[in-house]
């Protein structure tokens, strides 16, 4: 698409820009100092990015509102159980 749309000057850059992004993506949520459960949460982020469909926008377009939802489910669920099972005074 990239040579199709602007040439090899397009292919040269966006390649670059996507490389860029990619690697910014990669650091984020695949930091060593996480925790396995953000780990395992950050490369099921990644996982479409690298998976290579035949649609750019389909490998990119579910990884901002993916990210949200797992964002909400993660904080929400949280809270919830927070309010299902308080904390229980020590003795």
């Amino acid at each position: 698409e990239l040579f199709a749309n602007f040439g090899w000057p397009g292919i040269i850059s966006g390649m670059a820009i996507f490389g860029a992004l990619i690697c910014l993506l990669e650091r984020t949520l695949s930091d060593p100092s996480m925790t396995d459960l953000e780990v395992a949460i950050g490369l099921s982020i990644l996982w479409p990015l690298f998976y290579q469909d035949s649609n750019f926008s389909v490998m990119t377009g579910s990884v901002i509102p993916y990210t949200i939802c797992i964002w909400i489910y993660f904080t929400g669920g949280l809270r919830i159980l927070k309010f299902v099972f308080p904390e229980r005074p020590s003795k």
